[in-house]
């Protein structure tokens, strides 16, 4: 059987998911969040990383449909892709 490497979060006691290995680019252990008026739930606030304002999902709060209480996060930056990039060949 194929062994696979991941990071498991724990939400709370219902709660659990798994990020692969490769799909963790970065972790923030104490970000500055910036909240953003008018916004849904799970996504109120944004991260400043490498010059790039990036959305920050609260996966509690889009599971469980409740605000999470504001307490001390660490922050993933996940990247994905939906199939293989083409490789560019340069020969002619």
């Amino acid at each position: 059987m194929a062994e696979a490497t991941a990071w498991l979060m724990s939400f709370s006691r219902d709660f659990l998911a798994a990020v692969g290995e490769r799909e963790m680019l970065h972790l923030v252990e104490t970000p500055r969040l910036e909240e953003i008026p008018q916004t849904p739930l799970h996504c109120r606030q944004v991260l400043l990383w490498e010059g790039e304002l990036l959305p920050v999902l609260d996966l509690k709060a889009w599971l469980t449909k409740q605000p999470s209480p504001c307490e001390r996060v660490s922050v993933g930056i996940v990247g994905w892709q939906e199939r293989p990039a083409r490789s560019r060949s340069t020969a002619r």
